[in-house]
């Protein structure tokens, strides 16, 4: 039996009763202790016949009725005082008194804090002692007041105790009820947010994915779209335009296409082209992720979001992308990644992309002759002399003229390397 069970049985039958009220506060901690209750209450019915017996022998014998009483007792209900001995009798008294006393002063203690389980046990003892002592000293005069205080504050302070326990529980439970409540729905809307790329998706969508997929399935787009990326590889190939010429050029093209109405993709790329050239980057980053929300596979406009990024590692990414995607016209991308490549180092990777371009289009020499240069500049800074100077053979005077009008100091450092 547990230590605690056992302590509130000895407890309650200590004056030879056992109220209903006492019973159940000792079924309810055995419950809590994990007790079995049959078990507990065969203990308290065989606890309660030892006691009996110990009762029944240590009964007296009233002289004046015959009544057989408690020894404990102090009056017979006949009447008669038995008289046990000033001496002890003073310090029974005075001990009872303090016992009083000091119940007094602990029900008046309880608080709000005090557990469920501190009060049910002042409770226990409160009544027990009461009983006890109204047995031997119930027609003291100072007794009787004290326990009449200490019945009144126990109906006051141990309800108002409890009460106030079962609030603070109620208020601990709904605390956290809305504790929980709080951080279930702020991880459920941080789980359901959107994020800014989301957000900037479905506005782009509401917004124009409707005319463009009506746009999209028409016979005007794809002339359209032949248009434009007949005079975006001409000019990449042929270096016919500069960067402003050619967007003079699509400018024109707008006009006799009437892309504001109909809204794509290129129409986008020409806006971005715009803002990069008057060094608006915000807005032509703007417009480049509006036309990869129409297409993501839009070769073009990887290759201008290539030149708008600052970061050579995401710069190398873009413009590699754009080779990728147009797996026809894709090496007219392959100068501008080569360059990327000289700026990191990697002169493997800077010559093997402008070869492949020339080799790609070997027609495009004369007209391509930046990129031949290029081509003999990266030979001679991987350390191969021999093919640099050799490729610079090949050049005709006409070729020549044409470098040193446009490109003098690049021609006279080929020119002095190869001489030596």
């Amino acid at each position: 039996m547990h230590p605690e069970i056992e302590k509130l049985i000895d407890l309650a039958i200590a004056d030879g009763h056992i109220t209903e009220k006492e019973r159940n506060i000792i079924l309810k901690k055995a419950a809590e202790l994990g007790v079995d209750a049959d078990e507990v209450e065969m203990i308290i019915d065989a606890k309660m016949h030892l006691k009996e017996k110990e009762t029944i022998g240590s009964q007296i014998k009233c002289p004046s009725c015959g009544k057989r009483i408690s020894g404990l007792a102090k009056t017979c209900s006949c009447g008669y005082v038995f008289n046990t001995g000033a001496i002890q009798e003073s310090k029974s008294l005075e001990a009872a008194i303090e016992t009083l006393e000091n119940l007094i002063i602990q029900v008046r203690g309880l608080s709000s804090s005090t557990s469920k389980e501190v009060i049910e046990s002042l409770i226990a003892r409160v009544e027990k002692e009461i009983r006890f002592i109204k047995t031997r000293y119930s027609d003291n005069n100072e007794i009787k007041k004290l326990l009449s205080e200490l019945e009144i504050i126990s109906d006051k302070y141990i309800n108002k105790a409890l009460k106030k326990s079962k609030i603070k529980k109620y208020i601990t439970i709904f605390t956290l009820s809305i504790l929980i409540l709080t951080i279930s729905t702020i991880l459920y809307k941080r789980a359901t947010k959107k994020t800014i790329k989301e957000t900037f998706i479905e506005k782009v969508n509401n917004k124009y994915l409707e005319k463009y997929q009506s746009y999209q399935s028409s016979r005007q787009y794809q002339s359209d779209l032949n248009n434009f990326n007949n005079l975006f590889l001409t000019s990449r190939l042929c270096n016919k335009f500069s960067s402003a010429s050619f967007q003079d050029s699509l400018n024109k093209h707008w006009e006799q296409w009437d892309l504001t109405e109909n809204i794509s993709e290129f129409y986008f790329y020409s806006r971005a082209s715009e803002c990069y050239l008057n060094n608006d980057l915000i807005n032509a980053k703007l417009f480049i992720d509006t036309a990869l929300v129409l297409n993501p596979n839009f070769s073009p406009i990887y290759f201008r979001l290539h030149q708008i990024v600052e970061n050579k590692d995401s710069s190398l990414k873009f413009i590699s992308k754009a080779i990728s995607l147009d797996k026809e016209f894709g090496y007219v991308y392959l100068p501008f990644r080569s360059v990327i490549y000289y700026d990191k180092n990697d002169y493997q990777n800077s010559l093997k992309d402008i070869k492949l371009y020339l080799e790609k289009y070997p027609k495009n020499l004369e007209l391509d002759l930046e990129r031949y240069i290029w081509k003999i500049s990266v030979l001679l800074d991987s350390g191969l002399k021999g093919e640099a100077c050799e490729e610079f053979g090949k050049l005709n005077s006409t070729q020549r003229e044409q470098l040193k009008i446009k490109w003098i100091d690049a021609y006279n450092l080929i020119n002095d390397k190869c001489k030596k």
